[in-house]
């Protein structure tokens, strides 16, 4: 599939005429199918992570090589949630105010039950 992405992208024709898909309906649901996924590994083996450079500097490498891409196994993270976004804020915080000098006030709020 990505090789017939990379041909399509490269001589700007269709994936569907590379194959010869004669049906409009099925040649555009193949074409669909074909450019999601090879945006998707394309945008995956640009994407960089930071790691530890000599003398502190930052540096960076590709966070997935084509060959990991490829395998046939590999599976790429799912995109996060607003639920997972909000709950790794909510641990972020925590985890700021639990540090001394982080100059983050922690507020209990009052219990409104009468004992």
């Amino acid at each position: 599939m990505w090789n017939l992405y990379a041909t399509a992208k490269t001589a700007a024709v269709r994936a569907s005429d590379l194959v010869c898909i004669a049906d409009r309906w099925t040649a555009y649901q193949f074409d669909t199918a074909v450019s999601v996924i090879g945006t998707a590994l394309e945008n995956a083996s640009q994407e960089m992570q930071e790691v530890g450079g000599l003398d502190g500097k930052k540096s960076f490498q590709p966070k997935y090589t084509m060959d990991m891409l490829l395998e046939p196994d590999f599976r790429l993270p799912r995109p996060k949630t607003a639920e997972d976004r909000e709950r790794d804020a909510i641990g972020m915080l925590r985890a700021l105010a639990g540090r001394k000098g982080s100059g983050v006030k922690v507020f209990r709020a009052k219990s409104t039950e009468e004992t």
